[in-house]
């Protein structure tokens, strides 16, 4: 080969518009650096997206402690937004809902208390596990109310069991006593008749005969009165405890009817967070409305079979049917949310509101009692 190609044989260079030559080498040195650039922006993202999540994080553990649970809820469910797989946020959203309705809880028995409405205090703090959980701001108050409720309502309990007791002893003791003076009536019946067959019987002892018999009758109709009017008080006594039983049942129905309300306002407010397709307030307003919902299922069948009265079981299946179709409507609701601008969702939406539709005429029947026995 000629020296004169050799020196044609030359490494191939960048031009510019002006004709300047750029060097292969400077041009990789240059990717390197976008490269370089590039992949420490993303590094940077990273890195303030995390401190974003723990800066979050921890306002949400500062308010959840300081007792402002609204606040904490809505941080922790912008959270578990970010990371739905995250288990400890999971977790504290169902911890910051339990303290918030124990917070409800504890402030509607604090007004049942200023009315010296016991029964009621009772059912109200027992209606949520997070009440007498240590770390419930109101955990002392709550204890010390409990309490003094349970203290009053035993006691109230206790002294008309009591008094129904001493009734029934009573009236026990008058039943023997005309049973004796029967007895005697008898005797003296027989001993009259026999004077009365006796030729020689004087006239005297005859009238202080039928004076004992006149005697005996008299404290006859006596120990009748007095067995009547102690039935009559037992039949007081026996109503009154019927009717403080049905009022405390009452009450407690209406503290399930009350969280029925406040589940259908909570689909509710789906609705129209569907309506304007914003599906991550729709999911959390649902989430709300099953925990109620639950919740009162499990109660309303504690109630029917431990502290229902007879006759009123009806009742208790009312509460348990609107809760169901509560539930199976919140369900719809959130495929429906799943499935915005698809075409199932008008199916499962329009069944959602259905059901909610049926729950709530189910809920108001029994609301209905509930005003028509308080």
């Amino acid at each position: 080969m000629d020296i004169e190609k050799i020196n044609d044989i030359k490494p191939a260079e960048e031009t510019t518009e002006e004709g300047h030559r750029w060097p292969i080498k400077d041009v990789v040195v240059m990717i390197v650096l976008f490269v370089a650039i590039i992949a420490i922006a993303i590094y940077a993202t990273g890195l303030a997206q995390r401190y974003s999540f723990q800066k979050m994080e921890k306002t949400a553990s500062t308010e959840l402690e300081g007792g402002n649970y609204t606040a904490a809820l809505v941080l922790y469910n912008k959270l578990k937004e970010t990371n739905p797989e995250n288990i400890d946020i999971a977790s504290q959203v169902d911890r910051t809902r339990g303290f918030l309705f124990a917070e409800e809880s504890y402030l509607k028995a604090f007004e049942a208390a200023e009315k010296e409405d016991w029964f009621s205090v009772e059912v109200l703090l027992n209606s949520s596990e997070f009440v007498f959980d240590q770390e419930f701001k109101f955990y002392n108050e709550a204890l010390e109310l409990y309490r003094q409720a349970s203290q009053l309502v035993d006691s109230s309990e206790k002294e008309i069991a009591n008094e129904i007791s001493g009734l029934k002893q009573n009236i026990k003791s008058v039943e023997q006593a005309k049973s004796r003076v029967e007895r005697e009536k008898s005797t003296v019946e027989s001993q009259l008749q026999q004077t009365v067959s006796q030729k020689n019987q004087t006239e005297q002892a005859l009238n202080s005969t039928k004076e004992l018999l006149k005697t005996s009758q008299e404290q006859i109709t006596q120990n009748q009165a007095q067995i009547e009017e102690e039935q009559r008080r037992a039949r007081e006594l026996e109503l009154k405890a019927q009717q403080e039983q049905l009022a405390k049942f009452v009450n407690e129905v209406g503290v399930y009817v009350s969280m029925l309300k406040k589940s259908n306002t909570y689909l509710n407010s789906a609705i129209d967070e569907i309506n304007k397709s914003n599906d991550v307030a729709a999911f959390s307003y649902i989430d709300n409305a099953e925990v109620l919902l639950s919740e009162v299922y499990e109660k309303a069948e504690d109630l029917r079979v431990n502290r229902t009265p007879v006759g009123f079981e009806g009742r208790v299946n009312e509460i348990k049917d609107s809760a169901d179709l509560f539930i199976q409507a919140s369900k719809d609701l959130k495929r429906a949310t799943a499935f915005i601008g698809e075409a199932d969702f008008n199916q499962y939406f329009n069944n959602g509101q259905d059901k909610k539709t049926q729950a709530f005429q189910t809920m108001r029947a029994v609301e209905d009692f509930v005003t028509n026995n308080s």
